[in-house]
């Protein structure tokens, strides 16, 4: 990894960093004046929409990063836009056509009338997201992410805002509705002010075979794991309603912020290291179980003190209207172990040209898992959420056999190289639980518990990982010595 590597880094994170806090606030204050319904509602809204828009997303814009810099490349650039502009109007017109046969299918279920509205105006994000995501490739393929670090926390921030007001002012569903597509919206406009690239009206349309071979894998991957990721989605709504649904997907979007936080972040240069890398069979696996790793590192003791912490966490920031969903957040904070670094497993498919592998794998799991998914949904949303884990941390397994295979690893030693920090998170959390346990019987207050168990949490990790884990102290330091100026780098680790 190189300086340029690094500095894109640091803007990463300082976006993730500068947003994280208003993620919470703003979950915080929608969980508290919007209806759980409404919340059950926009999810099977959600699903039908992305049904459509996976087939779009990191799908061309992963080919415009794969591909090779040769003489055909800018015609290779603007078949790939044009194609995907006309993914983009193809799959909003097919949803429009869908659409009728969707609401049919929840009629007995939802009893909202403005579910159609919903989806509709929800739905334009789809042409609309396809006019930035060629233009941000280009950047992200040079490792220019600066500008849209830069760009995408102005809009965070200003859409956060916007919901908030729209939420405090009694807009119910439509202030989480609204943001998202002012969200496309202002995207697509500062996409072209942030980059010098413009697509030409000439299309050669001989690449478009090219394009769509290497795509097609990662569309029948998308979808495939659309169906694994939502499917429950569905199932729950269907079976136990959107009261049920909500508590299931809100519990669902708490334990997923550290690891779109952290995981995300990383990931958004994963692709582009690991293609950068590809001709250099060591240096490839190097890069993939050093990025793998250094996820494992950051994310897992925060998941952890979730996890310890969860009940604290619900009812100090959302309230006691979100009390069920204590339980499935405790048991979705360990399916997100499993998920930390299963997504790099996904890009390094990719950066060697088979993102078949992927797309194969979730055609075994998407039947096992929806039914398994279907039976629990008899005996409560606990045993769905227990269950769907399961299931998960067994289809992980497999994926990182498949791995260490076409790396030529020792499965285990695989295993243990990347998830050994695992140690550190959960002495942490074992020892943190201790300290509840205890603290409960002087401190009563839930906000109190959980700013208290956060900082000793954050003593306890720097305390182990200096004087017993300093193999992963070591890890640490490489990639702030990367990520950071060199001269702030030196003033924090070195003096």
């Amino acid at each position: 990894m190189n300086k340029n590597i690094g500095s894109n880094l640091f803007w990463i994170y300082f976006r993730e960093s500068s947003t994280i806090f208003l993620k919470v606030i703003v979950l915080a204050i929608l969980s508290r004046n919007v209806a759980i319904s409404d919340f059950g509602l926009l999810a099977i809204a959600s699903i039908f929409i992305r049904f459509f828009s996976i087939i779009c997303l990191k799908t061309i814009d992963s080919y415009v990063i794969f591909v090779k810099e040769k003489e055909d490349f800018q015609e290779k650039l603007n078949s790939a836009f044009w194609l995907d502009v006309l993914l983009g109007i193809t799959c909003f017109l097919f949803l429009i056509l869908f659409l009728p046969y969707y609401l049919k299918a929840y009629d007995s279920v939802v009893i909202y009338k403005k579910l159609e509205l919903v989806v509709i105006v929800l739905a334009i994000q789809i042409p609309l997201d396809s006019l930035y995501r060629v233009p941000d490739a280009i950047l992200s393929k040079n490792f220019k992410l600066k500008q849209i670090q830069i760009r995408d926390t102005c809009i965070k921030t200003f859409t956060s805002l916007l919901s908030i007001l729209m939420a405090l002012n009694g807009n119910g569903i439509w202030s989480l509705v609204i943001p998202v597509i002012c969200t496309s919206s202002l995207k697509v406009v500062t996409s072209y002010i942030t980059n010098n690239w413009r697509p030409k009206l000439y299309i050669n349309f001989k690449h478009f075979g090219e394009i769509i071979k290497y795509s097609i894998s990662i569309i029948g991957a998308n979808l495939t794991s659309l169906i694994i990721n939502e499917g429950d989605t569905l199932i729950i709504g269907k079976f136990l309603g959107t009261e049920l649904l909500g508590i299931y997907n809100f519990s669902w979007q708490t334990s997923n912020i550290v690891k779109r936080t952290i995981s995300g972040g990383i990931s958004g240069l994963s692709l582009p290291i690991l293609s950068k890398s590809n001709h250099d069979f060591k240096k490839l696996t190097d890069d993939f179980i050093y990025i793998s790793r250094i996820i494992v590192i950051t994310s897992a003791p925060i998941i952890i003190t979730i996890a310890i912490l969860s009940d604290n966490l619900i009812l100090s920031l959302y309230g006691e209207k979100w009390t069920k969903s204590i339980v499935p957040l405790l048991i979705l904070s360990f399916t997100q172990l499993r998920l930390l670094s299963t997504s790099q497993i996904i890009f390094l498919n990719q950066s060697i040209g088979k993102p078949f592998i992927n797309f194969k794998l979730n055609l075994y799991c998407a039947p096992l898992y929806l039914i398994s998914i279907f039976f629990a949904t008899r005996y409560g949303i606990i045993c769905v959420a227990l269950t769907g884990t399961i299931v998960r941390i067994l289809f992980c397994i497999v994926s990182w056999k498949i791995t260490a295979n076409l790396l030529k690893e020792n499965f285990y030693i695989l295993i243990r190289k990347i998830y050994s920090p695992l140690k550190l998170a959960f002495t942490n959390g074992l020892l943190l639980l201790i300290i509840k346990l205890n603290l409960i019987n002087f401190i009563k207050n839930d906000l109190m518990i959980l700013i208290s168990g956060t900082i000793i949490s954050m003593v306890i990790t720097f305390l182990l990982i200096n004087f017993i884990f300093k193999d992963i102290k070591s890890d640490l330091i490489r990639s702030f010595k990367i990520i950071l100026p060199r001269n702030i780098f030196n003033k924090i680790l070195i003096k």
